[in-house]
């Protein structure tokens, strides 16, 4: 940490980004770092973050990081099923350390780096869906 402290034993060790983290499925523990002003979440191979599930838009949400002040938020991109932060469908949200998204079938939790994890909000995990995940384009390709 940057005054020369260690974080506590159950704080996200994963560099200076924040991050998404799947929470459920076979992916479950994914993490993916937000390291641009903006991400885009969906279905299509040209999205930041590419999730094949069949509940996402191709281009469900966007994930925005204000550049004055290292907020982040999300903003739901008139997908058919909504976007859900917390269990509230919204269409705007600020983002809040250890915040649950719900992008279709998908859980993911808003994570920053060197805070705690809070256990009382891990979600229940389903290893039985087919959400598959990729970060940025996936290679397809049958070679």
């Amino acid at each position: 940490m940057a005054d020369g402290s260690t974080p506590p034993d159950d704080a996200l060790d994963c560099g200076e980004a924040p991050y998404l983290v799947i929470g459920s499925g076979g992916f479950a523990g994914q993490r993916f770092p937000l390291e641009s002003d903006e991400i885009v979440i969906g279905r299509n191979p040209g999205t930041d973050i590419t999730l094949i599930d069949e509940g996402l838009s191709r281009e469900h949400a966007v994930i925005l990081r204000d550049p004055q002040t290292g907020v982040f938020s999300i903003e739901d991109l008139q997908s058919s099923n909504g976007t859900k932060v917390n269990g509230k469908r919204v269409r705007s949200a600020e983002l809040c350390h250890n915040d649950e998204i719900t992008l279709g079938l998908t859980t993911f939790r808003f994570l920053e780096p060197g805070l705690p994890l809070d256990p009382a909000l891990q979600a229940d995990h389903d290893d039985n869906d087919d959400t598959l995940a990729y970060a940025g384009a996936p290679d397809l390709s049958d070679d």
